[in-house]
């Protein structure tokens, strides 16, 4: 095995600017280095030895910010290079004449943990003495127990962390600098108990900066209770995908037979790795023993890949890493393990065989590909109606733009030889987004059967609505200790009469010193009557898409 990694020479670490075309959200506007960044000799060499030449626009502006050690919230695009951005700033504040652990790194996930361990060592490699150790379960707590007597950096997940600090191994009093990486995902609940009994634990007079991607506000007011007046440096949030990466959807007619449908996207699948030439691929699905079947399904068919899941251990899930890295995996299947942190340079098309569980998953696994700039084409394979409608809301809350795409779009109409080698450029892929259909608003263009018909419901439902309405309009004094009628819809020959009614109320109300006013719970019965009105018939609609389906499957 370790044969099997030496094949390829060992290249540089960074992402060069003249290797690939980058789009310009990676680029400065100004004629600047790391080295005009004011960094120590050390730390600078060990970014020239690893290639790393100019800083990004994320660089630029948290860097300096976190060397005069101030707390900050640092949220960016993937693939802009934030994991550098705190290695630097952690390697710039510790002494490595003290033998002991000044800083720590929490991620949410082994693989992130190794890999942020793996860039701080990189850049930090001209440093004499330098010690940085990974922390994680899935292996031996023995090990881990020697490793923290001359750590001057500790990387980790919580749980092991926090293990760590109960045995009195890891000592977190001498911790100054305290760093949460996917900062979103570790204030979840799987993860913020763990995560607040570290921070309590730790020294108060300590930096404490918090990095992610995908940042809600709620999340960015949660973790600034671990902060004393932080900065926040946000570039990109309006789009949170690279310039570069564009998004498609394929869709494929929804079959009642679940093994059917799988076969289906299958299908789609194999044409489209047919079809695409690409470097490195990530394929995502949301159950484990789907990703090691499709991976043992597309190497008997001819595509060699691998797959990682929770469910394979600690050792083979890194291996499986490296081998992605070392560009000796071409095509890597996946489960949402794996759609936060990984940095592989040489992905540039993503393949999401179940529709993702939430909108930040989608932005994660989005942006495994194209990184730092380059081109990269990432496609949802989704079936028609629940998934369709599920990646319909997730679009929304991204606000991304999303086209779509089928395999006879891709397909090479000629045998040019002018033509580019690759689909996977940025020009040729901006020319073919500029060919297909626009995905608008919160529906697919052309799909808009279910919408259609909860329109027509909503405009039936008007003049019940008004009744609704007119149930919850004051009253008068004389009407306030009288039970609130029951929400009933109007008859037609009814309606202008009671609505003559309700108007000479109001003229009474008008006059009333102190008008009775509208109650909350008045408001909120009448929107759980609504919405239990429109379930019902969201209900009818899917029935009716259903059998409209399977009749036009019989012919």
């Amino acid at each position: 095995m370790e044969d099997e990694f030496q094949r390829k020479p060992k290249k540089s670490n960074a992402h060069s600017f003249t290797s690939k075309e980058r789009t310009e959200d990676v680029n400065i506007r100004e004629n600047l280095t790391f080295s005009d960044m004011h960094l120590s000799s050390q730390v600078l060499k060990g970014l020239t030895k690893a290639g790393y030449v100019k800083p990004s626009p994320i660089q630029l502006d948290a860097i300096p910010i976190g060397k005069c050690g101030i707390d900050m919230v640092i949220q960016s695009k993937s693939g802009t290079g934030k994991t550098l951005v705190f290695g630097i700033v952690m390697l710039e504040s510790i002494d490595l004449e003290i033998s002991t652990v000044q800083g720590l790194i929490l991620a949410p996930t082994r693989e992130i943990a190794f890999q942020n361990a793996h860039v701080i060592y990189t850049i930090g490699s001209e440093l004499p003495g330098l010690n940085v150790q990974v922390f994680i379960g899935g292996l031996p707590v023995e090990a881990d127990l020697a490793k923290c007597k001359s750590c001057h950096i500790a990387v980790g997940t919580p749980g092991r962390v926090k293990q760590l600090i109960e045995k009195g191994a890891l000592k977190p009093k001498s911790m100054r600098l305290f760093i949460l990486d996917e900062a979103d995902k570790l204030m979840e609940d799987s993860f913020a108990d763990d995560v607040t009994w570290i921070f309590s634990q730790m020294p108060l007079t300590k930096q404490v900066l918090a990095v992610s991607a995908t940042y809600p506000e709620v999340l960015a007011n949660l973790v600034s209770r671990y902060m004393k007046k932080p900065s926040f440096v946000r570039l990109g949030h309006q789009q949170p995908t690279l310039l570069g990466v564009k998004q498609f959807v394929f869709r494929v007619a929804f079959h009642p037979m679940a093994q059917q449908q799988a076969k289906n996207k299958f299908e789609v699948l194999l044409k489209m790795l047919k079809v695409v030439k690409f470097g490195q691929c990530m394929i995502f699905t949301n159950v484990q023993t789907r990703a090691e079947s499709l991976a043992a399904q597309l190497s008997s068919s001819g595509h060699a890949a691998l797959s990682i899941s929770g469910s394979q251990n600690q050792t083979k899930r890194l291996q499986t890493l490296l081998k992605l890295r070392q560009y000796q995996c071409k095509i890597l299947v996946a489960t949402d393990l794996a759609a936060r942190g990984i940095d592989a340079e040489h992905i540039d098309l993503v393949i999401h065989m179940d529709v993702p569980r939430d909108a930040a998953t989608y932005l994660h696994r989005v942006g495994r590909a194209g990184r730092f700039g380059a081109a990269a084409l990432t496609c949802t394979i989704a079936c028609e109606g629940n998934e369709l409608t599920e990646l319909r809301s997730i679009i929304t809350k991204t606000r991304a733009s999303v086209r779509i795409l089928a395999c006879d779009h891709l397909a090479p109409k000629d045998h040019d030889t002018s033509q580019p080698e690759t689909l996977l450029t940025i020009q040729a892929l901006n020319s073919l987004w500029l060919t297909l259909p626009e995905l608008e608003g919160t529906g697919l263009e052309g799909e808009g059967m279910a919408d259609s018909l909860l329109g027509d419901i909503e405009h039936d439902f008007v003049p019940g609505l008004r009744d609704s309405t007119r149930a919850l309009l004051p009253q008068g004094k004389k009407r306030k200790n009288k039970p609130r009628a029951k929400t009933v819809f109007k008859t037609k020959d009814t309606e202008e009469v009671e609505m003559e009614q309700a108007m000479a109320q109001l003229n009474v109300s008008a006059k009333e010193e102190q008008p009775i006013r509208v109650t909350q719970q008045a408001w909120q019965d009448w929107y759980q009557y609504w919405m239990a009105y429109m379930r019902r018939n969201k209900a009818f609609i899917e029935q009716q898409e259903y059998l409209t389906l399977m009749c036009s499957g019989i012919e």
